[in-house]
């Protein structure tokens, strides 16, 4: 879904806006109408979301800017009509933050206690370490440490679900902020 907004009219409606972020937008319609006139872009009939992202990956106009790729070599960076561009620059995005070919994302794990709620992360960062979960007897695990993010998915109030998130995952939630995107992109990699 690409939207059904012209990306002009969003970019500009929320960069004009009295808004905390507003400085941010005005950054995206820059980058977006310098991006129209050194390409072929057209700036009035292009859709976007309510927030400007364009194109497959949904990537707002400054992340096209830092990248996105030419992976066709056609000469032009095309992430709405060039599903071998977008993917690309969905992988360029995710290289760039640092994910790591052979990591792990995500486990759910059991936890032992009550003391493990204060470790738990509504954050991007991975706030705290493999080391520190098993010497306060949270987890019990041979895995060398590491910097993760312990947090939990209400399933339900009896059966919340508790999950380790590696670099990996953050690297994910730089994309999309939710951990249930994250979660949802993985289990999707995971069955294809």
């Amino acid at each position: 879904n690409f939207g059904d907004n012209r990306a002009i009219d969003s970019l500009t409606t929320i960069a004009f806006e009295n808004i905390p972020r507003s400085k941010f937008f005005k950054s995206q319609i820059h980058s977006f109408l310098i991006r129209c006139k050194t390409t072929k872009l057209d700036c009035y009939t292009t859709k976007s979301s309510w927030a400007g992202a364009i194109g497959y990956g949904q990537f707002i106009p400054t992340s096209i800017d830092a990248y996105a790729v030419d992976y066709n070599k056609n000469g032009v960076i095309d992430l709405i009509n060039e599903k071998s561009d977008a993917i690309a620059s969905i992988a360029n995005y995710l290289k760039k933050n640092g994910w790591n070919k052979n990591g792990v994302i995500v486990k759910e794990i059991s936890v032992h206690g009550e003391g493990y709620e204060k470790y738990l992360s509504t954050g991007l960062s991975l706030n705290t370490s493999i080391n520190k979960l098993v010497k306060n007897k949270i987890i019990k695990t041979n895995e060398k440490d590491q910097k993760i993010k312990l947090f939990k998915i209400n399933a339900n109030k009896e059966n919340d679900k508790i999950f380790i998130g590696y670099k990996n995952f953050k690297v994910i939630t730089s994309y999309n902020r939710s951990n249930l995107y994250a979660l949802a992109v993985n289990e999707l990699a995971r069955s294809l």
